[in-house]
C-alpha cells in the first residue's frame, strides 16, 4: 500500500506537535512533562497520635501530642510497610501494626502530667533510591506524648471574638466544665458556654456527653439555654436550642474556632429550622 507524501508530512507534523505539547506542559505529576518530579508523591515516614473516642459504630480521632486520658491512638503514615515496630516509654511490650491504641486512666494522666512519654516507631519498607540515594528502607521516628488533666484542657477559659461575619461586634464568651455542681437535668458533669449570643454574662448554654480532647470539644447533644426571661429567645429551651458544637483551639496562637447549629421552632411552632453559626476569637484568660 502506498502512502502519499502529503499524508506522511501530516503525520510528521502531528507527531512533532505531540512531542512539543508534552515538553511544553507544566505538571510535576505528569511523566510526559519536562518538569516532571519523580518524587512528587513521596511521603516522609512519620506517624500521628491523639485522642480517640471508640464505640461500636464509629471512631472519632483528635490529633495532637497532648492527651487528657482515655484511648490514645498511634498511626503510621506509611501503608503496607514490610514491618512496624512501636515502643511506648518504658513499656516492655512492642506493637507491630500500622495503627493501634492504648487506654490511659484518669489517674494515669495525673501521674504523667510532668513526665512525657517517648514514642518510637521503626518502619522497614522498600528503599526508594530515586528520592533517597542512600536509602536503606529503615526509618526511626521518635516523638513525645504529653499528658494534662481535665481542668488543663485548652478549651476552658475566656475568649474574645465575633460571631459569624459580624467582625465589628466584638464580645467575650466563657467556656467551663463544672463537675461539682449538679447539672440541671440530674447529671453530675456539664459543659457551660456563657454569653454565646452576646446577651450577657449570666446567659449560658449547657450540654452533656461531649467528646473532649486537649484542643478539641465536640458534641451532638442538644445544648440547653438558661435564663430565657433575661437573655431572650436563644435561651428559651422550649423553642430554641443548639446542636453539634465543634470547638478547635490553636494552642500556638491562642485562638479559638467554634461552630454550632441553632435549631428552633418557627413562628407557627413547627419544628425545625437550622441556622449555622461560627465564633472566631483569641484567648484573654
Amino acid at each position: 500500500m502506498k502512502i502519499s507524501l502529503q499524508l506522511l508530512m501530516l503525520l510528521g507534523v502531528g507527531y512533532a506537535l505531540s512531542i512539543s505539547s508534552c515538553r511544553d506542559c507544566e505538571d510535576p505529576t505528569n511523566p510526559e512533562c519536562s518538569n516532571y518530579d519523580p518524587c512528587w508523591d513521596w511521603i516522609e515516614p512519620s506517624f500521628e497520635m491523639g485522642t480517640a473516642y471508640i464505640n461500636r459504630s464509629e471512631v472519632v480521632k483528635f490529633q495532637g501530642d497532648t492527651a487528657l486520658y482515655g484511648n490514645v491512638y498511634f498511626e503510621a503514615n506509611i501503608e503496607n510497610a514490610i514491618s512496624y515496630e512501636w515502643t511506648i516509654g518504658t513499656d516492655t511490650r512492642t506493637w507491630d501494626t500500622k495503627e493501634f491504641s492504648l487506654y490511659f486512666k484518669y489517674g494515669d494522666s495525673l501521674i504523667l502530667r510532668n513526665q512525657p512519654i517517648l514514642i518510637q516507631l521503626i518502619i522497614h519498607r522498600r528503599p526508594n533510591l530515586i528520592c533517597r540515594p542512600n536509602d536503606d528502607g529503615i526509618d526511626t521516628i521518635s516523638r513525645y506524648l504529653h499528658f494534662r488533666s481535665n481542668w488543663e484542657a485548652a478549651i476552658w477559659g475566656k475568649w474574645e471574638g465575633y460571631r459569624d461575619n459580624l467582625t465589628n461586634d466584638i464580645y467575650r464568651i466563657k467556656i467551663k466544665r463544672d463537675s461539682s455542681t449538679m447539672y440541671p437535668y440530674g447529671g453530675t458533669k456539664a459543659d457551660y458556654i456563657y454569653n454565646l449570643y452576646n446577651e450577657g454574662e449570666d446567659c449560658y448554654h449547657t450540654f452533656e456527653n461531649s467528646r473532649l480532647a486537649y484542643r478539641y470539644l465536640t458534641t451532638n447533644e442538644h445544648g440547653r439555654g438558661w435564663n430565657a426571661e433575661e437573655c431572650g429567645s436563644p435561651y428559651d429551651d422550649s423553642h430554641v436550642w443548639t446542636r453539634k458544637f465543634n470547638i478547635l483551639i490553636n494552642t500556638t496562637e491562642n485562638t479559638i474556632s467554634m461552630s454550632w447549629l441553632e435549631v428552633g421552632r418557627d413562628s407557627e411552632g413547627d419544628c425545625c429550622y437550622e441556622t449555622p453559626h461560627t465564633f472566631y476569637g483569641h484567648r484573654i484568660q
